[in-house]
């Protein structure tokens, strides 16, 4: 008995068939969408000394998956609260945002992308060191860009996974310090 590997043939030249005629069991597929670069905010990411003592604001609802993500902070040794599972209470994220390292708002929980858009622009407005994670489950994708950097540092698409969860909240992170940095040069 022998063991046969098959790799795509556009990985390994060596493993390409050299005559025309013989049927390949497997076709090319490139990647669906090029992959992010690495860095390495996004390795440290779920490093449990970085989290250790870190608190998470959630706001919004997240039904369904809050006591996972809970869950998955409170192996890392970091703290989180919940706002807003009804009604958003301006009054206290105005009062009590600058205590907390990071913000995942459920964009969900908001009646329209408007008043997802203003809660982030408040949010922004008062307290403009927070990096802010953006959660949606009408989004394409994970988007961990700059270009909404007005109202978030990242986006995640729900249902996200454990690592999905560390590394945009780790690039929301570098993303904030980022801006910070040249907001402050400019």
């Amino acid at each position: 008995m022998t063991l046969v590997l098959q790799h795509p043939y556009w990985m390994f030249p060596s493993l390409r068939r050299k005559a025309p005629d013989q049927p390949s069991r497997f076709a090319p597929m490139p990647p669906l969408a090029p992959r992010p670069v690495v860095d390495e905010a996004e390795v440290r990411g779920a490093d449990p000394l970085a989290w250790a003592g870190r608190s998470v604001l959630f706001c919004g609802s997240f039904r369904g998956c809050i006591g996972e993500m809970r869950i998955w902070l409170n192996s890392v040794g970091a703290l989180s609260s919940s706002v807003g599972e009804t009604l958003m209470p301006f009054e206290w994220i105005e009062r009590h945002a600058h205590a907390f390292d990071v913000a995942l708002v459920d964009c969900d929980h908001f009646e329209d992308a408007d008043d997802v858009v203003d809660f982030g622009l408040h949010l922004r407005r008062i307290a403009p060191r927070l990096p802010v994670v953006m959660a949606s489950s009408t989004v394409a994708r994970n988007d961990f860009g700059m270009e909404r950097r007005a109202i978030c540092d990242a986006t995640l698409r729900k249902p996200f996974s454990r690592s999905a969860f560390f590394i945009g909240v780790g690039v929301a992170m570098a993303n904030r310090a980022n801006a910070l940095a040249t907001e402050k040069v400019a």
